[in-house]
């Protein structure tokens, strides 16, 4: 698994290129929490798009990575999902 300090453009380009609808497309992110990758996670979050790919595994490595944070946005983006009824 990436988790070194050169790795980090690796993994935003995997990001930028992935499928969001593929619930291990924020996998890296989970287990490499650095703080380059949490913009991106709240990007993701922010968008449009992400209304219309939620599916019950889609969001499940996106949850774990922006749990790894432990910041007050993350609990903005939890209470937020709950409110949409994204977890269920």
């Amino acid at each position: 698994m990436f988790r070194k300090q050169e790795d980090i453009d690796l993994i935003k380009e995997y990001i930028k290129k992935a499928d969001l609808s593929d619930y291990l497309t924020f996998k890296p992110i989970a287990a490499f929490p650095d703080t380059a990758f949490f913009p991106m996670l709240v990007q993701h979050f922010d968008s449009l798009e992400y209304k219309n790919i939620i599916t019950p595994y889609s969001h499940y490595f996106f949850i774990r990575a922006v749990a790894q944070y432990q910041r007050g946005e993350c609990l903005e983006i939890f209470e937020d999902m709950c409110k949409k009824q994204y977890l269920y």
